[in-house]
C-alpha cells in the first residue's frame, strides 16, 4: 500500500494530523515509532489522557525490531554490548594486521572499530558486499594500505558471530527486515519526531509499502528551501517516489502563548534565514553570558527557580546539554538550589560508587593488586556499615614457617649511647626502618643536590634535621615504619627474598657491627603510655579504613599485599574474600563471588531495616543490577568460548548504568541532550552550552575512513557510507528542533570564558539569533561573570547563596590571632612538662604558637614525608655508615688525606647496597645524585677539616636539665682530640652563623655543644652546622681559633666569645623553658615558617 508522507516545519501541527490518523486506525492496532524511548513514554501518556488506552502500541525502532523478529520466527538472543565488545577484540585477535598493527594495540582501537562494524550493518552493508566494494576500491588505485585489514576484520567479526550462532542488535534489525514483508501483520505504522531516517529504517518503510498492504504514514519536519531543514531534505526525497499522499502542512502559531507568539514564531520562521527583519524578543527569548561552566549552570539554575516561582511545573522545563560532564554539572548545581531534575543519563559502572568499589576488589585480588584498590574496595559506603565479628584482629600472622618482623610489636625506646662508646649500628637500621613490600629507594625518590634544602613540615626546611626531634608518628593512625618487616635494605622481611648484588660486609666488620644497639626510635618514652592507650580502644569501621589510608600514603604502599599488611597491623580481620576471589576458577566463579559482594555491599546498611532508599542507595541498586545483568551475559558468552572472557575487570569496566528516572516520567525538570526532545514541546526551554565546536560540534573525522575515503568508495563500487565531517546540516537542524520547543520562553545560554579565564567563542549560532531581535535582547541578557565569587544580594537565587553573598560583603576586623590559653586543664599541662627536645625549645625561642602546634598538638602527618627530607634522612644514615666502615676497617674513623680513598671506598660501598635495594631507575637515580653530595663533603673534609676523631655518631642524651627541664636531643657526630670536642650537625643547605644564633634563635648547636660538655666531661672548641648539599662546603657556626681547619672567618672566635655565645643560648633556652611551662603563647609571625612567614596560618590565624 503506498505510503502517506507528512511534511511541514516545526508546529505545523504534524503531531496532531499522525494522531488523527492514528484515532482512524485504532480498530486494526496502529503502531507509533518514536526516537526515544522517553517520547514513547510522552505519547502514551498522550493517548491515554485522549482515552486511547488500548489499540495502540507506542514504541522505539529498536524495540519494533525486536518484536518484528520475534513475530518472523527468529529465536536467537542478541548479544549485549558487553558480550559484543568481547567479540570484536576476538576478531581483532584473529587477524594479522601490518597497517592496522600499531593502531591496534592502543586504547579504543576495538570500540572504534566497533562503531565503524555498526555503522556498516546499519547502511545494510554486509561483510560481502563490503569486501567487494573494498576490492574494487583498491583496484582503482586510491584505497588506503588498511582498507584490506577493514575488510578483513568485519568478515572475522562476522566468522566470530557465526561461530557463537548468534547475532548482535544491529544483526537481528537485519534478519528481521529481511523477513519484514512475511512477518508484518497489518497493523498501519506511524513514524513521528524523525528528521531524517536511518537506511535500516527507510528499508522497513519501503519493504512494507512495496510489499505488503500495509498503512504507513511517515512524519518529517521539512521545508523547502529552508536552511534549517536542509538536513531532512534526503530523507524527503528518497520518501517521495513511495508516498501515494504527500500532505504539506503549514506553519501555525497558536501553540504559542499569547506573549510569546510573536517573538518564538518569527524565530522559527526566519532563522538562519537570509535579510530577516528585527522584533523585540519580549522577554520570549533571553540570553544568558557565563564566565566559567559553573557560573552558566548557576546561572541557568537561578533563572529555572525563578520560572518554578513563577508557577511553572518542573515537567513544562527542558534544560538541554551536551555531553555527559556538563550534564553531571547542571545537575549537581540544580540538586544545590533545591530544584528536581529528571535526568537522563548513563554512568559508566566505574564511576558509580558501587562499581568503583567491586572493580578495585577485583583488582586488588589480582597479582597486580595495589594497596590504593584495598582501600577504594574498603571505603565503599556499605562495605564497613556493620563491623565483623573480630574486628580487632591484633597484629598480622606471618606466612606458616616464616618468622614476625623484627620489631613488629614493640615501640622502641631512646637509647643514649654510652659515653666515649662508638655507636656502631647495621646498615639494615641505618637506612631506617623497612617497609612491607615497599622500594625503600623511593624513599628518596629522583632528587638533585640543590633539592637538599627544600623545606619539609617539621624541620624549618632542613631535611638533615634530627630525627628523634621530629613530630612523632602518631601511631593510633598508621603503624610506626620500625615495625614493619625490613626488605628494602639488609635482612628480608617474612615476605621477601634478599637483594640481590648487595654486598657483604667482611667478618671483621660484621663482628662490629653486630654489637649495634637498636636505632632510636621516632616516639618519645614518655608518649609510649598514651599511644599504648589508643591502641588499647575499638576503632570504628570507617575509622579502620581512615587509619589505612593513612597507612598506606604514609608507608607510600604500592601493592594489594602491602595494604592488607597494614590493615591487619591495625586491627582489621582477615580479608579472606581477596583470597577467594584470587583462588577462584573459571568466568562463572569470579563473577558470581563479584556479584555477591556488589550485593553483600549495597545491601548491608539495610538489613532488617525496611528502609525507604535514599538517592544513593537507589544509584546502588541500579549498579548492582547493571552488574547482574551483565554477568549473566558474560557467563553465557564465556560458556561458549572462554578465550573471549580472558579480562572480566575490563570487561565489567565497560558497563553502562541507566538512570531512567526521565524517561519513565519522573518529575523535574528535564535535563536531557539536544537530540532527545524533539519530539515534544515545553513551556520553557534551555538551550546550554551554545560555544564554537560545541553546537555546532566540530567536525569528528571517522578514525579508519574519513570523508574523503567514503567518497573516493562511493565512487569506486556505489557504496555509499554516511558523511561524518559535513555536520553544518545536520547541527542547524537540531538548534531548529531545540529553538522550536517551548511554547512560552526560550533562554540560550554562552560562555566567555573558560574556568581558567581562557576567552570561549560563542556559537554562530547565536549571531544568527541575535540578528532576528532588536538591541534589547543584548542588552538585557544576564551575565554571571567568573569574577563573581558570589551573587548579588539582590539576585541571590537561594537562602543558602543570599548568605554567602552577605558575607563576601560583610565588613569587619579579621579574626583574631590564637591567643594564650586560658583553660586550667591546659596550663597544668604545660605546666607539668619537664622534658623537652633540644629542637623544641629552638622552636618555642622563634614561634611558640609553632611549638605548641608541633610539639604538643602533633597533628599526624597523612602524606609521606617530603622527598628532600628523606633523602635527607638516607644522607645521615650513609655517613654514619661510611664512618662506621673506616672505623672497622682502619681503626680510625679520621677523615684525613690519609684516609680519604678508604673513606671513598666506604660511600661508595653503601650507595651501592642502597642501589642494590633500590626497585626503580629514580630510586637509584637518587642515590647517585646522594653519592656525588656525599663525596664532595669527604673530600672536603679530607682536606680542610679539623683532623678529630669522630667518637660519637648519633648520640643521644635526654638528662641535659635546663632551669628545672630535662632537655633531650641527638647529636649527628662528636668530634674529640684529647679534652676538646667539636659538635657536628648535618644540614641540607641553610646553615647559622654563630654571630646571629641569638638573634634569630638558632640554639640547638649550642645547646648540643653544654650536654656534650657537661655529660661527656669535655671541652668544647666548635659547634657547627655542616652543609651538605651545597658548593661552599665550610661549616658554619661557632669555632675557637685555635681549632685547625677552614672556616669562615666570622665564625672563628676566641675561647671567650665561644663560651658567650654558648650562654646566650642557655638563657635563650631557660626563657623558653620558663614562658611554655607557664602557658605565655603568643604568636610570631614574621619568624616562624621557613625563609619567614606564619607556618600555620590557618590556626594561628596571625597576619
Amino acid at each position: 500500500m503506498p505510503l502517506t508522507l507528512i511534511t511541514g516545519p516545526a508546529n505545523a501541527a504534524k503531531a496532531g494530523a499522525v494522531l488523527e490518523r492514528l484515532r482512524a486506525a485504532l480498530s486494526r492496532n496502529p503502531v507509533l515509532v518514536v526516537p526515544t524511548t522517553a517520547d514513547a513514554t510522552h505519547y502514551a501518556r498522550e493517548l491515554a489522557g485522549a482515552g486511547l488506552v488500548f489499540g495502540a502500541e507506542v514504541t522505539t525502532f529498536p524495540f519494533l525490531m525486536r518484536d518484528l523478529a520475534r513475530a518472523a520466527g527468529i529465536r536467537t538472543r542478541p548479544l549485549g554490548r558487553l558480550a559484543r565488545a568481547q567479540v570484536v577484540r576476538a576478531a581483532v585477535a584473529d587477524v594479522e594486521l601490518k597497517a592496522l598493527k600499531a593502531s591496534s594495540q592502543g586504547p579504543g582501537f576495538a570500540e572504534a572499530l566497533g562503531d565503524l562494524f555498526a555503522e556498516l550493518q546499519r547502511s545494510l552493508a554486509s561483510p560481502g558486499r563490503f569486501g567487494a566494494a573494498i576490492r574494487a576500491w583498491r583496484e582503482g588505485g586510491t584505497a588506503p594500505a588498511h582498507a584490506g585489514e577493514l575488510a578483513a576484520l568485519y568478515s572475522a567479526y562476522h566468522a566470530r558471530l557465526q561461530a557463537l550462532e548468534t547475532v548482535d542488535a544491529d544483526g537481528l534489525t537485519q534478519l528481521a527486515l529481511d523477513k519484514a514483508r512475511e512477518a508484518w501483520d497489518g497493523r498501519p505504522l506511524f513514524l513521528y519526531g524523525f528528521d531524517e531516517l536511518l537506511p535500516t529504517q527507510l528499508d522497513l518503510v519501503e519493504s512494507l509499502v512495496r510489499h505488503t498492504e500495509t498503512e504507513v504514514t511517515v512524519a518529517v519536519t521539512y521545508e523547502p528551501g529552508r536552511a534549517a531543514l536542509a538536513g531532512s531534505a534526503t530523507t524527503v526525497e528518497l520518501l517521495k517516489p513511495l508516498a501515494r499522499e504527500h500532505v504539506v502542512l503549514q506553519p501555525r502559531s497558536e501553540h504559542y502563548a499569547q506573549s510569546a507568539r510573536g517573538a518564538l514564531h518569527h524565530l522559527e520562521r526566519s532563522l538562519f534565514e537570509p535579510l530577516p527583519r528585527k522584533v523585540p524578543p519580549n522577554g520570549a527569548v533571553r540570553l544568558l553570558e557565563a564566565g566559567g561552566e559553573r557560573a552558566e549552570a548557576e546561572l541557568v539554575g537561578a533563572s529555572v527557580l525563578e520560572l518554578l516561582r513563577d508557577g511553572l511545573a518542573p515537567e513544562d522545563i527542558a534544560v538541554l546539554v551536551r555531553g555527559r560532564p556538563a550534564s553531571e554539572l547542571f545537575a549537581q548545581v540544580f540538586d544545590t538550589y533545591g530544584i528536581p531534575v529528571a535526568h537522563e543519563r548513563r554512568t559508566p559502572f566505574g564511576e558509580t560508587r558501587l562499581g568503583a568499589g567491586v572493580l578495585a576488589f577485583a583488582r586488588a585480588a589480582s597479582p597486580a593488586g595495589t594497596a590504593q584498590d584495598v582501600v577504594t574496595w574498603l571505603r565503599t559506603p556499605g562495605k564497613l556499615a556493620a563491623a565483623p565479628e573480630g574486628l580487632l584482629a591484633g597484629p598480622p600472622r606471618p606466612p606458616e614457617g616464616e618468622t614476625a618482623a623484627p620489631g613488629a610489636a614493640t615501640p622502641r625506646e631512646d637509647v643514649a649511647a654510652e659515653p666515649g662508646a662508638f655507636a656502631a649500628r647495621p646498615l639494615d637500621d641505618l637506612f631506617g626502618p623497612g617497609e612491607p613490600a615497599a622500594d625503600q629507594g623511593a624513599l628518596f625518590a629522583t632528587g638533585q643536590p640543590d633539592e637538599l634544602d627544600v623545606p619539609a613540615a617539621d624541620d624549618g626546611g632542613d631535611p638533615f634535621a634530627d630525627d628523634d626531634e621530629r613530630p612523632p608518628f602518631d601511631e593510633s593512625l598508621a603503624p610506626e615504619s620500625a615495625s614493619a618487616p625490613a626488605e628494602a635494605f639488609g635482612e628480608p622481611g617474612p615476605w621477601e627474598e634478599a637483594p640481590q648484588g648487595a654486598a657483604s660486609p667482611s667478618p671483621e666488620r660484621a663482628a662490629a657491627l653486630d654489637a649495634v644497639p637498636e636505632p632510636v626510635g621516632l616516639v618519645p618514652p614518655d608518649e609510649l603510655g598514651e599511644i599504648s592507650a589508643r591502641r588499647l580502644s575499638v576503632p570504628s569501621s570507617a575509622d579502620l579504613a581512615d587509619r589505612l589510608e593513612v597507612a598506606v600514603r604514609r608507608h607510600e604502599a604500592r601493592s594489594a599485599r602491602e595494604a592488607r599488611y597494614h590493615w591487619e597491623r591495625l586491627g582489621g580481620r582477615e580479608l579472606t574474600e581477596l583470597d577467594a576471589l584470587g583462588d577462584a576458577e573459571g568466568v562463572e566463579a569470579v563473577l558470581n563471588l563479584l556479584v555477591a559482594e556488589a550485593d553483600a555491599i549495597w545491601t548491608a546498611p539495610h538489613v532488617r531495616a525496611a528502609d525507604v532508599l535514599s538517592s544513593e542507595a537507589e544509584a546502588d541498586a541500579r549498579a548492582a543490577r547493571a552488574l547482574r545483568q551483565a554477568a549473566k551475559e558474560l557467563t553465557k558468552l564465556a560458556d561458549i568460548d572462554p578465550k573471549l572472557v580472558e579480562d572480566v575487570t575490563a570487561a565489567l569496566g565497560a558497563i553502562e548504568v541507566r538512570d531512567s528516572d526521565a524517561a519513565e516520567g519522573a518529575p523535574g525538570v528535564l535535563l536531557a541532550d539536544p537530540l532527545n526532545i524533539r519530539a515534544r514541546r515545553f513551556r520553557a526551554v534551555f538551550v546550554c552550552g551554545l560555544q564554537e565546536g560545541d553546537l555546532p560540534q566540530r567536525p569528528q573525522p571517522e578514525p579508519f575512513l574519513d570523508d574523503g575515503d567514503r567518497a573516493q568508495l562511493a565512487i569506486a563500487s556505489g557504496l555509499v557510507l554516511p558523511r561524518h565531517e559535513d555536520t553544518l546540516a545536520r547541527e542547524r537542524s537540531l538548534f531548529y528542533a531545540c529553538v522550536s520547543r517551548p511554547e512560552e520562553a526560550l533562554f540560550l545560554s554562552f560562555l566567555t570564558s573558560d574556568e581558567e579565564g581562557g576567552p570561549q567563542q560563542p556559537s554562530p549560532f547565536l549571531d544568527d539569533v541575535r540578528a532576528l531581535f532588536t538591541d534589547e535582547l543584548w542588552e538585557g541578557r544576564g551575565r554571571r561573570l567568573l569574577a563573581e565569587i558570589t551573587w548579588p544580594p539582590a539576585e541571590a537565587p537561594t537562602p543558602h547563596e543570599l548568605r554567602r553573598a552577605q558575607a563576601a560583603r560583610a565588613e569587619g576586623d579579621p579574626p583574631a590571632p590564637l591567643g594564650a590559653p586560658q583553660a586550667p586543664e591546659v596550663l597544668h599541662l604545660l605546666a607539668a612538662r619537664d622534658r623537652e627536645s633540644a629542637r623544641g625549645l629552638e622552636t618555642f625561642a622563634g614561634c611558640p604558637v609553632k611549638w605548641l602546634i608541633e610539639h604538643v598538638m602533633k597533628p599526624a602527618p597523612v602524606d609521606p614525608d617530603p622527598e628532600a627530607m628523606r633523602r635527607g634522612s638516607l644522607g645521615h644514615a650513609v655517613l654514619e655508615a661510611t664512618l662506621r666502615g673506616l672505623k672497622a676497617d682502619t681503626g680510625s674513623a679520621k677523615l684525613t688525606l690519609a684516609t680519604q680513598d678508604a673513606a671513598l671506598q666506604e660511600l661508595h660501598t653503601a650507595i651501592d647496597q642502597l642501589i642494590a635495594a633500590a626497585r626503580t631507575m629514580p630510586a637509584r637515580a637518587a642515590a647517585r645524585a646522594l653519592e656525588v653530595d656525599l663525596e664532595r663533603y669527604i673530600r672536603h673534609e679530607c682536606a680542610t677539616g679539623a683532623a678529630y676523631e669522630p667518637e660519637q655518631l648519633e648520640w643521644s642524651f635526654d638528662a641535659f636539665m635546663i632551669d628545672g627541664v630535662a632537655v633531650s636531643g641527638r647529636v649527628d657526630r662528636v668530634d674529640r682530640k684529647g679534652a676538646t670536642a667539636i659538635i657536628r650537625d648535618y644540614k641540607g643547605r641553610t646553615v647559622h652563623p654563630g654571630a646571629k644564633w641569638a638573634e634569630d634563635g638558632k640554639i640547638q648547636a649550642a645547646l648540643y655543644a653544654l650536654a656534650v660538655r657537661e655529660q661527656l666531661g669535655v671541652e668544647v672548641v666548635g659547634a657547627l652546622y655542616q652543609p651538605i648539599g651545597t658548593s661552599d662546603q665550610r661549616p658554619r657556626g661557632v669555632v675557637r681559633d685555635d681549632v685547625p681547619g677552614r672556616y669562615v672567618n666570622g665564625d672563628v672566635s676566641d675561647r671567650e666569645t665561644l663560651e658567650t655565645r654558648l650562654e646566650e643560648a642557655r638563657a635563650i633556652a631557660a626563657r623558653a623553658a620558663t614562658d611554655l611551662r607557664a602557658g605565655r603563647i603568643t604568636p610570631c609571625p614574621d619568624r616562624c615558617g621557613y625563609q619567614g612567614g606564619c607556618a600555620h596560618p590557618g590556626i594561628c590565624r596571625a597576619v
